[in-house]
């Protein structure tokens, strides 16, 4: 016989359906599935088998038979109740109880068994789990067990529940979240974040794990990281557009936004997005935990948002936001000021008047500088200007102490033309709270009168103040918006630090640094790094220094700053530092310093393979080929499956002009890693060295006809690039342009590419404007890449803009990861300023230019016609003939 008994599955018809299938329970029903186990153990184990004869508990055998109605029971039949007379009619007997036992062992009309020592019958679900019910069953335990043990405090047992049941559930978001609760708990706080980013990349709504991630990566600096997730979880298919994760994710993606000056507008459209939904009711899906994550401080949040509406020109929506912050707070003064000037950027004058002149009236209610300033921007805007100052003087003698309107009163009399009533407000109020319109009202009218010894000492006492700083950086964009006010600040200032004892406080180098950096004066930068590292001599101070002289291209002086912090602090005689000395010292034409560095730094290195790959190049470029070699060679013994390693002895070989034994290890290496881009290049490079173009260009060929180059894109790429570069060398500019422009068919938004098929273009003088386009695109991708900016200021040459080329040629100079850049560039350079007929500048570029062709080994091809621009100069100067400068070569 089938009993229906308890279903395991009834445990899931309490649960949400979204639990059901195959999910775990939410934590907070812990206790439910706990019960639910429970009971069902509990079910068995009443079905099983039962002592019946126990000492002091035996039960006789008549007994355990159920009683049975006789079949001629007559108990269905009424019993007569006294009547009037108080007669009463007998009953029929009573129902006879048959005790006698059942043959069978089973009373006939009964489920129970005769006798309880008779063992049970088996317990059939049913509906018996199959093998993914049994063990959903089991996880269902598992996390209950975990659950508990947290809830116990056993914080440590809980972890490994939870990371065992994470074993055979990866993808359970409920045990993510409870780990990452647990370890923020624990103060595990790298682990919690890595448990909320995996639970938010499952479920994108998890809003509670996307704030904790995000607070997380904001307060680490993280910032580029904690948009990239943002986004991706602004863009999951699974996301609902009204969920708190989405407002939140929108709200805080905003925010980063707005930190970026180019993407302040799609900053603004999704806080936009936030205060709209906010007000269309969407909140109302929202529990209070999942509001207050998205809010916050209402009145605050709302206030940020009107803010940065407000900044990007939004004034509809930032009124809106004020007024939404109002409803929480108000008589916030921030708030009500906000809405103000909403309300005079949406030209309603009238209203933001009634709205500033409503706050000042208040007595005990905080207001700021900017609320006077909107009273007069408003009269302005109503015509009645006239009133303004009148009004600031006379509340300004009812409240001499209020700092807020001295504060506005001081702007207004500046903006009149009365600098020096002005001056006297302001410069009394530099104690008191920051004010930062002020404070950008005093230093224009401190550089107006170049009054440098004062806005020194004022810059110097606010950036020693809490959140100096930041409050600083408004003045410091004002001295540096005047070039000559600010090299004159500088100067003064460098001269008040140096003086004996300072004249000024050690804050003040903090912004002359900042200054020195914006205006790009190298000079005035190193004179306070060794200002810096005469009051403060520690190894920051000295690589500050060093890598200063080597941005100057000062490498003598910057080894010598290198051996004085090596010789200063011996532990700073580390393998890195010291083939840096030799790398420094090379460049500072230092060869038998450069190496004897180089050998130090190999003998320190130990393992380190990397050093000793850096020492062996300054080996080989200082000439000491042979001992290059053979270090190159034990490397490669040491590290056989590094491709820099390889890279760096074919480099060393090519050099020493040992082109055979470079094509075999180029061979050997295509042999060990075809997919490698650089083992192909080396191959063709080598062959280009012996002389054998066509092979090489066979070779190439080979290579990008396989069946299988599309699944490698970068190598396809790669060989395609020497394939044309190689044609064009070779004068076959045409076949090299065809190469150029398949490739350009497949992949047509690689920035390397669009610039080679571009600068190609350019060159010829042809497709000049596709050129400009194809390089700009290229520049968009790594805006600071000495030859895309080359290429950018050459096809704008071509197009006769040469005064917007020269900021670009320039640039690639200054960017080029050898000091005075290449012979193409300079080249460049010098022929943008004989166009411009500054004779000087075109010469000293192609001098450069003679250098660095020169440098290169074999000498640039290029020398000779270098060589011939310059006698064309002296020709131009002489006789004072037409400009027509000689075409470059095109090759790179």
């Amino acid at each position: 016989m089938t009993r229906r008994g308890f279903d395991s599955r009834d445990a899931f018809y309490l649960l949400p359906p979204d639990r059901v299938r195959g999910e775990f329970i939410s934590p907070k029903r812990w206790w439910l599935t706990a019960f639910l186990i429970a009971l069902a153990w509990m079910v068995n184990v009443a079905q099983g088998p039962l002592q019946a004869q126990e000492a002091s508990h035996a039960i006789p055998p008549a007994l355990m038979d159920e009683p049975r109605l006789d079949s001629t029971d007559s108990s269905s039949q009424p019993v007569e109740q006294e009547n009037n007379a108080g007669k009463t009619r007998e009953s029929p007997p009573a129902a006879r109880l048959d005790l006698d036992p059942d043959p069978v062992g089973q009373v006939r009309g009964s489920a129970l068994p005769r006798n309880l020592e008779q063992p049970p019958e088996p317990f059939v679900p049913a509906h018996p789990l199959d093998a993914e019910g049994r063990a959903r069953l089991d996880r269902l335990a598992d996390f209950a067990a975990a659950r508990a043990r947290e809830l116990n405090r056993d914080n440590l047992a809980a972890i490994r529940l939870y990371r065992k049941l994470l074993e055979t559930a990866p993808r359970s978001t409920a045990v993510l979240r409870r780990l990452s609760r647990i370890n923020l708990v624990l103060g595990r706080i790298n682990e919690a974040v890595e448990y909320s980013r995996r639970a938010v990349e499952l479920d994108p709504n998890d809003s509670e794990s996307l704030q904790l991630v995000v607070l997380f990566l904001q307060r680490a600096g993280q910032l580029d990281e904690a948009r990239t997730l943002l986004e991706t979880v602004l863009a999951a298919p699974a996301l609902r557009q009204d969920s708190a994760s989405a407002l939140l994710a929108a709200r805080e993606l905003g925010f980063l936004y707005v930190l970026q000056p180019e993407r302040i507008h799609e900053g603004a459209s999704l806080i936009a997005r936030v205060v709209r939904a906010l007000d269309d009711k969407a909140a109302g899906n929202l529990s209070r935990a999942e509001l207050s994550r998205v809010l916050g401080n209402p009145p605050q949040t709302y206030l940020r948002f009107g803010e940065t509406l407000l900044n990007a020109n939004r004034p509809n929506e930032a009124a809106l936001a004020f007024e939404r912050g109002l409803v929480y707070a108000p008589n916030d003064s921030a708030l009500v000021t906000g809405l103000a000037r909403a309300r005079l950027r949406q030209d309603r004058a009238a209203e933001a008047l009634r709205l500033v002149e409503g706050l000042i009236a208040q007595p005990n209610v905080v207001k700021f500088p900017e609320t006077y300033r909107l009273q007069s921007e408003a009269l302005e805007a109503l015509g009645r200007g006239n009133e303004a100052l009148a009004r600031l003087e006379a509340l300004a003698k009812a409240s001499p102490r209020d700092v807020a309107i001295q504060a506005a009163l001081a702007d207004r009399l500046a903006r009149e033309g009365r600098d020096q009533e002005a001056l006297a407000i302001l410069t009394g109020l530099i104690n008191g709270p920051i004010d930062p319109p002020a404070l950008i009202t005093l230093t224009d009218l401190l550089i107006k009168a170049e009054r440098v010894t004062d806005l020194l000492k004022i810059v110097g006492d606010l950036l020693a103040r809490p959140n100096g700083v930041i409050a600083a950086q408004p003045l410091l964009a004002r001295i540096v918006a005047t070039p000559e006010f600010a090299r004159l600040f500088l100067r003064q200032g460098i001269e008040g630090l140096s003086a004996e004892p300072p004249t000024l406080p050690e804050s003040c180098r903090v912004a002359l640094a900042s200054i020195a950096r914006q205006l790009n004066d190298l000079e005035l930068q190193l004179q306070l790094d060794r200002l810096e590292l005469k009051r403060n001599p520690n190894r920051q101070t000295y690589l500050q220094l060093f890598f200063g002289l080597v941005e100057a291209g000062r490498h003598g002086d910057a080894a010598e700053t290198l051996s004085e912090m090596i010789a200063k602090f011996p532990e700073s005689r580390e393998p890195r530092i010291v083939v840096t000395l030799a790398q420094t010292r090379l460049r500072a034409g230092d060869k038998p310093g450069a190496i004897q560095a180089a050998r130090d730094a190999n003998a320190l290195a130990g393992g380190d393979w990397e050093t000793r790959r850096f020492a062996a190049l300054v080996l080989s470029q200082a000439g000491v080929e042979d001992e290059a070699i053979e270090l190159g060679r034990a490397l490669l013994a040491d590290a056989p499956n590094e491709p820099l390693v390889r890279l760096t002895l074919f480099s060393i070989l090519m050099r020493a002009k040992r082109h055979e034994d470079a094509l075999a290890l180029a061979r050997a290496s295509l042999e060990l890693d075809p997919a490698n881009p650089d083992y192909p290049s080396m191959v063709g490079e080598a062959l280009e060295a012996l002389k054998q173009t066509d092979d090489a260009i066979e070779f190439y060929r080979s290579i990008l006809d396989k069946a299988d180059i599309a699944t490698n894109p970068e190598l396809e790429l790669t060989i395609g690039q020497r394939l044309s570069g190689l044609l064009v060398k070779l004068g076959r500019i045409k076949s090299g342009q065809e190469v150029l422009e398949t490739l350009f068919k497949k992949y047509p938004d690689d920035a390397g590419l669009n610039n080679d098929l571009g600068y190609l273009y350019a060159d010829q003088g042809i497709n000049l404007e596709q050129a400009e386009t194809m390089i700009r695109k290229a520049l968009e991708e790594e805006p600071d890449n000495p030859a895309y900016l080359d290429s950018l200021g050459w096809v704008l040459y071509k197009r006769g803009k040469v005064e917007e080329s020269i900021p670009l040629l320039e640039k690639a100079i200054a960017k080029y990861p050898i000091v005075g850049g290449s012979a193409t560039l300079q080249d460049h350079l010098g022929d943008a300023y004989l166009q411009l007929r500054n004779y000087a500048k075109a010469r000293q570029a192609w001098l450069n230019a003679i250098e660095a062709a020169k440098r290169t080994d074999p000498p640039d091809v290029r020398l000779a016609d270098l060589e011939a621009k310059l006698k064309l100069l002296d020709k131009i100067e002489s006789e004072n003939v037409s400009v027509s400068p000689d075409k470059p070569p095109p090759s790179r």
